[in-house]
């Protein structure tokens, strides 16, 4: 009777189990339907998503975490490079401000050294007077020079990425960028660092006016291909308002990267969540026979009326009642932790699509938003299930020390 009694309890684990493992297959199928499959192959690199064995989705959820690391990446470094360009700005503008240049009188440092040089003899400024300037933008400078060249590389390493996101916002970003190139920045920093060193050692009053003046003019020529080369911004009035919207952009910017930061990790943190949950059960359930991160890889490609076959034959009850313990305290501290970040996953994807004007973004966004209605359909399911899989468990346990 005894036996009998135990067998029927072991008949209700395995159903139990095969229950919780069915739904967990039919979560994966899916999440990577078709349907979705066709979305993220067309949004994340061919090369990032491969041609091994391994699983299309294992392959397609490694490409998901190198797009999302570079699309932060980018946002984090235009964000930097901005900030960047105002700093040389406001250098820029309190040199040429020690120099008595003003707003109105600025422009005759893009007519060609020559004639900076004759305006600066000009204006009679104290030698001492002008050494002092110069040794005081010497430092700034020498800091900006050294995180501008650092920033430049990356962003031109980021700047194939940038191109795919198709968004009409980052297009200015583009276009800096192939000035940038096109006027090999790497040997113009480089100039402009001898030239600021040459002026700083001058032996001579005249020396020291011509270098500064070819200083002056290349940085006015920079200024213009930063503000790529628009006439209207010649007008201290219409560069005042330009550069108060571009700083309206940018803080608005630096605000969705600090939120897409926020979406990136919670999608991370349950990522590892839900699939600790999932390899506690397994791991107890083959009782150290096996590796898990295997076995899942196999049970995950299966047809679902085999999965049946991926259980033991013999199941330690007290072991895998560890497992599912585990695997239950693992998903609801992810419910905790994750239920305050719910409307960030759903809206930060989606308002920093809004913002950019990128249709993959918005492709991207309409992922996210499935995965997040599908997690939501089955988390209960899942958990449900797993609770009557601990209960089944403590049944037998009990009836198996009778």
């Amino acid at each position: 009777m005894s036996e009998t009694a135990v067998a029927s309890k072991e008949e209700a684990v395995r159903e139990a189990l095969l229950s919780y493992l069915l739904s967990v297959k039919t979560f994966y199928t899916k999440l990577y339907s078709p349907a979705n499959i066709t979305k993220m192959e067309a949004l994340f690199p061919a090369e990032q998503i491969g041609q091994s064995e391994e699983p299309l989705l294992i392959r397609i959820a490694r490409a998901e975490k190198w797009w999302l690391t570079q699309l932060f990446s980018s946002l984090s470094t235009i964000d930097r490079m901005q900030t960047n360009i105002e700093r040389w700005r406001m250098w820029f503008l309190d040199l040429v401000e020690n120099l008595e240049f003003t707003e109105d009188n600025i422009q005759v440092l893009t007519k060609g050294p020559d004639v900076v040089f004759k305006e600066l003899k000009s204006r009679k400024i104290d030698d001492g007077y002008l050494r002092l300037v110069v040794n005081n933008a010497t430092n700034d400078f020498l800091d900006y020079l050294k995180e501008t060249r650092a920033l430049l590389d990356q962003m031109l390493i980021l700047d194939p990425f940038i191109k795919e996101l198709e968004s009409s916002v980052l297009q200015i970003v583009e276009l800096r960028l192939q000035r940038i190139k096109d006027v090999n920045y790497q040997e113009l920093l480089s100039q402009m660092q001898q030239l600021l060193a040459a002026t700083y050692n001058a032996p001579t009053q005249n020396d020291f006016l011509r270098n500064l003046a070819a200083l002056l003019h290349i940085f006015a020529g920079w200024r213009q291909m930063i503000q790529l080369n628009d006439t209207n911004l010649d007008d201290p009035k219409a560069m005042d308002r330009f550069v108060r919207e571009a700083r309206k952009i940018v803080n608005e910017l630096a605000q969705l990267t600090r939120n897409f930061q926020g979406f990136v990790e919670a999608r991370n943190l349950a990522d590892y969540y839900v699939r600790q949950a999932e390899l506690s059960t397994i791991r107890m359930m083959l009782s150290y026979e096996g590796t898990a991160e295997n076995w899942w890889l196999e049970y995950i490609q299966a047809e679902s009326h085999d999965i049946s076959k991926f259980i033991p034959e013999k199941l330690d009850a007290n072991q895998l009642l560890i497992g599912v313990t585990h695997s239950l305290a693992l998903l609801e501290d992810l419910n905790q932790r994750l239920l305050p970040q719910i409307p960030n996953l759903r809206t930060t994807v989606g308002r920093l699509a809004e913002f950019l004007r990128s249709p993959t973004l918005e492709l991207y966004q309409e992922i996210n938003e499935s995965r997040l209605a599908l997690w939501e359909d089955y988390e209960r399911q899942m958990v449900s299930l797993l609770v009557k899989l601990r209960t089944a468990l403590h049944e037998l346990i009990k009836q198996q020390s009778r």
